[in-house]
Formats: C-alpha cells, sequence, structure tokens
C-alpha cells in the first residue's frame, strides 16, 4: 500500500526497515511517498535518515522526497523497566540503570502523549474513529502521562474482568485478577489481554519473567526457572515429538516430555494437551493435520498421487 501512494504516514517505533529488509532500494521508494514518518527509537537509524544523500549507500535525491521525518528520542533498555525477547521466545525482566539522557523518554510516555493530544483534537474537531479512541480503547494507569512497565506487561498477560468458572463451575480467577494461561481467555467480553502468548508471564504469583533460578536438573540446557518463555514458559515448540507414538521418549538420556500413564510430565512444559498416547492429536498442533513440515526448492512430492512441489509432511 505504501509503495501504491495510499499510506499518509508511518510510526515506526523500534524497528529499522531500512537495513532490515533485503530490498533497500523499495523500502526508500516507499518511505519517499508518505506524507510524513515519526521514528521513536534511542538511535539516529538509516530509516530516520532515509531522505539524506550518502552517496553509493543510499544515492538519493532530498529535494524529491516529500516525506517529513520527525525523531522522537526513547529510551534504551538500561534506562528503564521492562522485558526483553530473544530467539528462545524468553522473556526476561530487566531493571533501569540510569536515566536516559537529554529529551529522551520511554516509549510509553511518548506514545501516552500522542493519545492524549489526539482525545484532544478529536474532543474539539470531531472526525472519522472516534468511537474506538474515545470510548472503546482502556487506559487506566495510575500515571495515564506515564504508564509504568508494570502495568503494560500485566495488561500483556491478562486478567479477568468478571469472576470466570469452568465447565464444571469451578472459580477459575475472581474479577480483576490476572490470568495464568491462555486458555482461561474468553471471546465473551470478561477477559482481556493485549498479548495471547504473554498470558502467564505475570501472574498472581508475580512477574514470573523476574524469575532467575538457572539450575538445569535435566542437563540440557532447560533451565525452567529462569525467567519465562511463550507460551506457558514451554521452552521446546513441539516437544510431543520427542516421544514416540506411545509417549515414549526416543531418546531417554535426552528426554523432554513423556506419558506417565496418567499425565504428560518431564523436563519441559508440555507443548501439547493432556490427550493420551494414540489419540488422534499430532505433535504440531499449530498446524491443522499434527504434522511437522520440510520445505526443499525445486523438490516435486507426492500426496495422495498428486504432485505438491517444495512441500514434505514428516509425522
Amino acid at each position: 500500500m505504501m509503495d501504491e501512494g495510499k499510506v499518509t504516514g508511518y510510526f515506526c517505533q523500534g524497528f529499522n526497515p531500512v537495513a532490515s529488509f533485503p530490498d533497500k532500494n523499495k523500502v526508500v521508494s516507499c518511505l519517499s511517498k508518505l506524507k510524513y514518518m515519526v521514528v521513536i527509537d534511542p538511535l539516529v537509524t538509516e530509516t530516520s535518515t532515509f531522505w539524506q544523500n550518502h552517496g553509493e549507500s543510499n544515492d538519493v535525491d532530498p529535494a524529491s522526497i516529500q516525506t517529513e521525518v520527525f525523531r522522537l528520542p526513547s529510551t534504551c533498555f538500561a534506562e528503564e523497566d521492562g522485558s526483553i525477547a530473544n530467539s528462545g521466545r524468553w522473556l526476561q525482566w530487566h531493571w533501569k540503570g540510569q536515566d536516559a539522557p537529554g529529551e529522551a523518554r520511554n516509549d510509553g510516555e511518548i506514545l501516552a502523549g500522542i493519545y492524549h493530544h489526539l482525545r484532544e483534537l478529536y474532543q474539539a474537531e470531531g472526525g472519522k474513529g472516534v468511537e474506538p479512541l474515545m470510548q472503546k480503547m482502556s487506559w487506566n494507569y495510575k500515571q495515564p502521562h506515564e504508564p509504568q512497565s508494570d502495568e503494560v506487561a500485566k495488561e500483556n498477560n491478562g486478567y479477568a474482568l468478571e469472576d470466570l468458572y469452568d465447565a464444571n463451575g469451578v472459580l477459575i480467577a475472581k474479577k480483576g485478577q490476572l490470568l495464568s494461561s491462555f486458555a482461561h481467555l474468553r471471546d465473551d467480553g470478561t477477559t482481556a489481554s493485549s498479548c495471547w502468548i504473554y498470558t502467564g508471564s505475570w501472574t498472581e504469583q508475580g512477574n514470573q519473567m523476574a524469575n532467575r533460578d538457572n539450575s538445569d536438573p535435566s542437563g540440557l540446557g532447560n533451565t525452567l526457572g529462569w525467567a519465562w518463555a511463550w507460551p506457558l514458559n514451554r521452552r521446546v515448540l513441539y516437544n510431543r515429538a520427542s516421544a514416540d507414538i506411545n509417549g515414549k521418549p526416543w531418546d531417554p538420556k535426552r528426554m523432554l516430555i513423556q506419558w506417565n500413564g496418567s499425565k504428560w510430565t518431564g523436563n519441559d512444559i508440555p507443548d501439547f494437551g493432556n490427550a493420551a498416547p494414540g489419540t488422534p492429536t499430532g505433535p504440531f498442533i499449530m498446524q491443522p493435520e499434527g504434522m511437522g513440515r520440510l520445505f526443499a526448492i525445486n523438490k516435486p512430492t507426492f500426496d495422495g498421487g498428486r504432485s505438491v512441489p517444495g512441500t514434505l509432511r514428516a509425522n
């Protein structure tokens, strides 16, 4: 849409698309068609300076670029409380080390300022899209102009808006309590969460992202007590595949989970329901057929006699 000139403005928060995407020239061309761009970042990035000519590395004509760029300096991780996610899906909580320099503000404060100013404009002038911003959006922070990291983290986790009961009438969570599992989220307005995969990261038992127990009884590098991994602290996705069809580990010396006769147990949080071995449910629960997939280039395979280029299904 940006390439087609259908996007007026772009808020770029903590991201550097000019340096991240393979076709830099295409990205620069797209950004050049905006009316404005807001960059929220602690550093001067290639994206925030895409309109500047730097010779061979960025050979553009600034006079031909219409985009007005606004740079809003934000804090870096050492200048705020919050969490950092890594490629292992761990959310690790960290604490502020020092104040930010100059005019830098944390992302929450910046976004809060924009939010309140937009509300003031709508109240004074009206316009389209009034209902979501003025009536539907929740902004119940202790400091409305500077939301704190712990409040936002709890919103990510999710909480009960009403008393929650399971199918047997057993109380799961009282109104206002934090949820412990995304399985407790409802689509009837009785729960709220801004990121379902983070449910369980901050529960009534406290901030799970701040856990610092690095013990590894399995010897597999599976430190379940260190930080928290989404979803539900599962460290190895699809770990049901580490056991055979009967629920016995393929390699007993490197056991992740196993079936003990009544439930799945082991050195990881089962990435699987409590279905017993032999049920039709496959280990790859996010795939409709429950199986893993292997992708290959120019290697046609066959699926029921039908050629399927590049896809192999693995149980």
